[in-house]
């Protein structure tokens, strides 16, 4: 829980405000998940309940400075404005009430956000994602991500449906999840994986284990 609770405060050291960017207004999930896009940028949200603070400011704003700068300097981005712009991860925004703490930060990519979790892993959360990826259909066929799988309709009474049927659909977006998260798509979801569990129209929960597809608008 510290570890959790330091992670949350640093962002609240960090963001000047905390409202939320208007592309993830309706992002505002009760426990731990993932917001992807379809270019493939994921918003993270930690979702923490909270009694005590355990650290001073002091203490929090040296651990973020040090972690941001390592973790973007990784990366390969300097100092200047224009290599800030393209930074790996930033923070999007915070809120703290009714001893509920919310953190949501931002990634350019799936590579990016499996970087940070590796170097910063959150043992607590229910989000232990292991691999990530987000492409177009015809890409995701590319890379062998729908050949000989079996998918279902994401409606309240789903059918089975046909790889082959999935692959036809060139203008939808494929998200490939190996690990356990609450997913929100950018996008309406029309099909996924027989093993993940819908929860509405653009939210789902992928299996502890086996790489799942999402496919969304």
């Amino acid at each position: 829980m510290r570890s959790r609770m330091m992670l949350l405060t640093m962002g609240l050291l960090m963001v000047t405000a905390c409202s939320r960017s208007r592309e993830t207004a309706s992002f505002a999930p009760a426990e731990d998940a993932l917001y992807v896009t379809r270019e493939g940028a994921i918003t993270s949200a930690v979702i923490v309940t909270y009694e005590n603070e355990y650290y001073t400011e002091e203490e929090l704003k040296a651990s973020v400075e040090e972690a941001l700068a390592d973790f973007n300097g990784s990366e390969g981005h300097g100092g200047s404005d224009e290599a800030s712009s393209r930074e790996a991860a930033a923070f999007n925004s915070c809120s703290l009430a009714g001893g509920t703490a919310s953190l949501y930060i931002d990634f350019k990519n799936p590579a990016a956000y499996l970087k940070f979790m590796e170097a910063y892993p959150d043992e607590e959360s229910s989000i232990q994602v292991k691999e990530l990826d987000v492409t177009p259909v015809p890409d995701g066929i590319t890379k062998g991500y729908l050949t000989g799988q079996t998918f279902k309709t994401a409606s309240s009474s789903p059918k089975e449906v046909d790889a082959s049927e999935v692959m036809k659909k060139s203008k939808l977006y494929v998200a490939a999840i190996e690990g356990p998260a609450l997913i929100q798509t950018e996008g309406p979801i029309e099909y996924v994986s027989s093993e993940v569990t819908v929860l509405g129209s653009t939210l789902v929960q992928t299996p502890e284990t086996g790489m799942v597809y999402v496919i969304f608008k």
